[in-house]
């Protein structure tokens, strides 16, 4: 090839080289930001729309009237029930916090709009209040003061006045009690003044025991008075003394 041939070679490629305008290459960094932009906008109205379409419009609920309703005026006095603040996991921690009779919940999403409630209230087992005059509370039966008794609630439970801390020797008694219904029905009080506990049954019958020996003797007595001899009459138990017990007949009346 002749050096003539070869300079017009490289000429003739020189000049199909585009060349890069003094505009494009000032412009150009600022493009990529911008679509990257537009991209997160669609993106995020999408996510958007999406959420807001899946919010939820009506529920079924599984549980027992007065919880049912509990939960029912819960999710309609809600604000927001799109996607995200209807997750599960949320509604269930918001229930939980929200309605304290709730012993177990189980939320779930049905899509599109749906919510699913299965709920299981705690079973109070009896009432508590402690010397200083705070509100009566249900206690269920792991010991938990839950809620305050509302006004007008009417709840057929006996009253623990007690010490918080004494609560767990409370709740054995009453379970050694639950073995007799009818006693157990008849139990009014469980009052602890220091050392000394006193339970209250109709008819004006009454036991005293001492902190020291409480399930024991509690067991002692119930098997004192089931024997044909006392079973047929209410009695007051004096077990404070454990070297000397005392059996009177109980006072018609309320102690």
């Amino acid at each position: 090839m002749s050096l003539f041939a070869s300079a017009q070679s490289r000429h003739e490629n020189k000049a199909k080289t585009p060349r890069v305008s003094a505009t494009n290459s000032i412009y150009r960094p600022w493009l990529q930001p911008m679509l990257w932009s537009l991209v997160v906008l669609v993106v995020i109205l999408s996510m958007w729309r999406l959420n807001q379409a899946l919010a939820v419009s009506q529920w079924e609920i599984q549980a027992e009237q007065g919880l049912k309703q509990q939960i029912d005026d819960f999710l309609s006095q809600q604000e927001h029930m799109d996607f995200w603040s209807s997750r599960a996991s949320v509604l269930q921690t918001q229930l939980f916090a929200a309605i304290p009779d709730i012993q177990d919940v189980e939320v779930r999403r049905v899509l599109p709009d749906g919510l699913f409630v299965q709920a299981v209230g705690r079973v109070p087992l009896a009432l508590w209040t402690d010397s200083q005059g705070q509100a009566v509370m249900l206690l269920d039966y792991k010991a938990n003061a839950y809620r305050a008794l509302k006004a007008g609630e009417a709840v057929d439970l006996p009253v623990m006045r007690l010490p918080k801390a004494d609560l767990q020797h409370a709740l054995k008694l009453l379970r050694l009690l639950q073995v007799d219904e009818k006693r157990m029905s008849a139990l009014s009080e469980v009052i602890v003044e220091g050392q000394r506990w006193r339970l209250n049954f109709g008819h004006g019958e009454q036991w005293q025991l001492h902190v020291s020996n409480l399930e024991q003797d509690l067991q002692r007595i119930m098997h004192i008075l089931e024997q044909s001899r006392w079973n047929s009459a209410y009695w007051r138990m004096d077990a404070r003394i454990p070297q000397r017990w005392f059996i009177r007949p109980a006072m018609q009346g309320v102690i």
